[in-house]
Order: C-alpha cells, then sequence, then structure tokens
C-alpha cells in the first residue's frame, strides 16, 4: 500500500497530478477538506474502489464507501472524513481497487 501526498487547491486554480493505483491500495492523510481524483482510462471496464469506514453508522454497521468510476471517466470522492475514514495506524486512509490497471488517483485538499 503506498502514501499519496495531498496536493492543494489554491484559489488561482491548480492541475492535479496523478499517481499510478497501487496493486495493494493506496492511502493518504484525510482531511474535512480531502478529496479523491480518481481516473479510469481503462479498456472498457469499470473500476470499483472501496473506501474502508472504521465508524460503525447509526445503524450500528461499519458500512465501507464503493465508488464505480466506468471506464475514460473521472469521480471526485470525499471529503474523506478523518471520523469515519482513517483506518490506518498513523491516521491514514486506505482504499482498494477491484483492478488497478489503467486507474490513476490524486489526493486533493483545499
Amino acid at each position: 500500500m503506498a502514501t499519496i501526498s495531498r496536493q492543494q487547491i489554491t484559489l488561482t486554480g491548480m492541475t492535479p497530478s496523478y499517481t499510478a493505483a497501487n496493486s495493494g491500495g493506496d492511502k493518504c492523510q484525510p482531511g474535512l477538506t480531502t478529496m479523491l481524483l480518481i481516473h479510469n482510462d481503462g479498456a472498457g471496464s469499470d473500476r470499483t474502489v472501496t473506501i474502508d469506514s472504521v465508524r460503525a453508522s447509526d445503524q450500528g454497521e461499519d458500512n465501507d464507501l464503493e465508488i464505480t468510476v466506468a471506464n475514460d471517466a473521472t469521480e471526485w470522492v470525499g471529503p474523506l472524513d478523518p471520523t469515519r475514514f482513517a483506518a490506518d495506524a498513523d491516521g491514514l486512509v486506505a482504499w482498494t481497487y477491484d483492478d488497478h490497471t489503467d486507474v490513476e488517483v490524486a489526493a486533493l485538499f483545499f
């Protein structure tokens, strides 16, 4: 599992730098202004990204967040609230991919 550095969105704009998805998943620092930008450049296949939730819902269930990213599409995901998603021992939010092939990700915050 690789740790991805967050990139700051500024008032004057920014161009995100993507990182290739890691086969074992990825992680980053969570935050109330932290978002993931996930791009699927796959060969005709959707990809599912699962973000590990560590807090039970008000129904008592631990509901991981699953996002389907269509082929040749980009999804914005967030904010990544640390009280729900900080699963790692070092306080990072972790996610996995059903298939990391042709997937790129960027962690952004403002």
